[in-house]
C-alpha cells in the first residue's frame, strides 16, 4: 500500500523525520550563519544546523565540511561587505528537504545576486546543500 511505500521510505533514510517547524528553524540558522560577520559565532551556528561532513555543491565547486564551507562565506562577505541574504519567498519542506528562494545584495540593491538552496537532513541536521545560483539578468 502506498503507507507502506512512505514508511520504508522513512526507514531507509535513516534519520528520524524532523517536523516542518524543526526543518524551517535550521534553514533559518543556515541564513543566519551565511550573514553572520564574526568567525566564533558562525562556527557555533554552523555545529547546531550543518553535519560535520555536509556537502554543499555549486555549480562551480563542492566544499566540505564547516571549514571549506566557513572560508567560502568569509571570502564572500570580503567582496560583498554590505550585502546580506534575505528571503525571496516562504521556505517549502518536503519530509527532510527543504528549498529556499533567497537573494544577496545591499540594501539599496537587495536582489543583486537571487537563488535557491536545497537542503538535504539527515540526522537532525543538514548533511547536503545544493546552491543553485539564478542567471544574471
Amino acid at each position: 500500500s502506498p503507507k507502506d511505500t512512505f514508511k520504508s521510505y522513512d526507514e531507509k533514510q535513516n534519520s528520524k523525520t524532523l517536523s516542518e517547524s524543526e526543518i524551517r528553524s535550521l534553514v533559518e540558522l543556515h541564513l543566519a550563519i551565511w550573514n553572520e560577520k564574526e568567525a566564533a559565532k558562525r562556527d557555533e551556528l554552523m555545529k547546531k544546523v550543518y553535519a560535520d561532513n555536509i556537502e554543499m555543491v555549486d555549480s562551480h565547486f563542492v566544499a566540505v565540511g564547516h571549514k571549506e564551507i566557513d572560508g567560502f562565506v568569509e571570502g564572500l562577505q570580503k567582496k560583498s561587505v554590505n550585502s546580506k541574504f534575505t528571503h525571496i519567498k516562504a521556505v517549502d519542506v518536503n519530509h527532510n528537504t527543504a528549498r529556499l528562494y533567497w537573494q544577496h545584495g545591499s540594501a539599496e540593491k537587495p536582489d543583486a545576486v537571487t537563488g535557491m538552496d536545497l537542503f538535504v537532513f539527515e540526522n537532525g541536521k543538514v548533511s547536503k546543500l545544493y546552491v543553485f545560483v539564478d542567471s544574471k539578468k
